[in-house]
């Protein structure tokens, strides 16, 4: 009996062993899923990030884009098409019209080194500035087109929300 006993004991300690070998196990792969999850989400913000701008500048200037590499560092190519130059005209005329005060200067040299993230953020920029002055200046609000309505000339073409009195002042047919 005393063996059978034994035997008993240690196949029942070996189920012990085998159970609490078991919940280590499945213990360590949740918390390696964990600690793997929380390290992607920071990883998959960022690269959302990375894309929203690719996706601002591609938008704004109707670029192509050829995609080398969508994994991080991303490699892309941006490519004028004819409406990123229409785009980049009307920046123009606008710019000219707003060059005494230095606001939505055209960034020439940016835009021929084809670096459309650093022409993205100057026009982002300059809007920013131009809607603060707008906003904050009185004098100035009363003798200028609203700056939501010059982004959209710049970006669409559309001219609908630009006064009249300002077109020949902008050179806008």
């Amino acid at each position: 009996m005393t063996k059978l006993m034994r035997q008993l004991n240690t196949c029942l300690k070996n189920i012990w062993v085998r159970i609490t070998l078991g919940i280590i196990l499945i213990l360590a792969g949740l918390t390696y899923l964990e600690v793997y999850l929380d390290n992607k989400e920071p990883k998959d913000a960022e690269n959302m990030k990375i894309l929203n701008v690719y996706n601002t500048a591609v938008t704004n200037f109707y670029l192509d884009v050829a995609y080398y590499s969508n994994e991080p560092p991303m490699d892309v190519a941006f490519v004028k098409t004819g409406y990123t130059d229409e785009v980049l005209e009307r920046w123009q005329l606008v710019a000219r019209y707003y060059a005494d005060i230095n606001y939505m200067a055209y960034p020439e040299e940016v835009v021929q080194e084809n670096d459309w993230f650093a022409v993205n953020e100057f026009f982002t920029d300059s809007l920013v500035e131009l809607r603060y002055l707008y906003h904050g200046d009185d004098e100035f609000k009363a003798s200028t087109p609203n700056p939501d309505a010059v982004e959209k000339f710049i970006l669409t073409g559309n001219r609908d929300n630009i006064n009249e009195d300002y077109h020949s002042e902008m050179g806008i047919e």
